[in-house]
């Protein structure tokens, strides 16, 4: 019964390819009744799949029929989409390629100058943070020598704060600065898991070059499936 009624929904190839031709011109109302028929026909599938409890040969084959026919229109749609597409895809490809290598050019150049600047203002922050520290460790040395308990054992006086005006951002030219906090890697042996990621594609590509094992991750057998459309 439901095979019946799914023969009764299905869009026709003729349907598909009168759509496309009404698509010219940068028409979409035609794919738009296209659509509504689909839904229609996809809605009856997905409640029909809903029903099904894979637990035997029979479920298991009316599963596949579902699943194959759902691929099969999916294929259908894309094929109708990208028809309609490709005289503008086409034009995009084209003025793309007239236009992309410049950008490219035009972002790296933004990008490496950028760097630089960056580079730059890096190693002044570096020079003035050093600065800063040894004129509080300058400040310190002075208070000890100046205290008239500096001989007795009764602890280290606090430093004293070198008083420095706090700059978290500034301009130059067009550009502007700002101070980011930005996490650096020292010792990836204390970096807690939670912040580590499996690199899955260099663990699969390992297992195709022959790799059966890897220390904490472990390769079981799971059954995969292909659909013929």
């Amino acid at each position: 019964m439901t095979t019946q009624i799914l023969q009764t929904l299905e869009v026709t190839d003729e349907e598909i390819e009168k759509t496309v031709q009404k698509t010219k011109g940068f028409n979409v109302s035609a794919f738009q009744g296209l659509m509504e028929k689909f839904e229609i026909h996809v809605d009856f599938m997905v409640e029909a799949g809903k029903k099904i409890k894979v637990g035997g040969p029979e479920t298991e084959r009316k599963s596949i029929e579902l699943s194959t026919t759902a691929k099969r229109i999916n294929k259908s749609i894309d094929d109708a989409r990208m028809a309609a597409k490709r005289p503008y895809l086409d034009f995009n490809q084209q003025l793309d390629g007239m236009v992309r290598p410049i950008q490219k050019a035009l972002t790296l150049l933004e990008a490496s100058e950028r760097k630089k600047c960056i580079g730059y203002r890096n190693e002044v922050l570096r020079k003035e943070n050093e600065a800063r520290e040894a004129d509080i460790k300058a400040e310190a040395a002075k208070a000890k020598i100046k205290s008239p308990l500096a001989g007795l054992s009764i602890g280290s006086p606090k430093p004293a704060m070198a008083a420095v005006a706090k700059v978290d951002s500034m301009r130059a030219g067009s550009g502007s600065y700002h101070k980011v906090m930005v996490p650096k890697l020292v010792d990836i042996a204390k970096v807690p898991v939670k912040y580590l990621l499996v690199d899955w594609k260099a663990v699969k590509a390992a297992q195709k070059n022959g790799v059966t094992k890897i220390d904490g991750i472990e390769f079981v057998e799971e059954m995969d499936m292909t659909l013929r459309s």
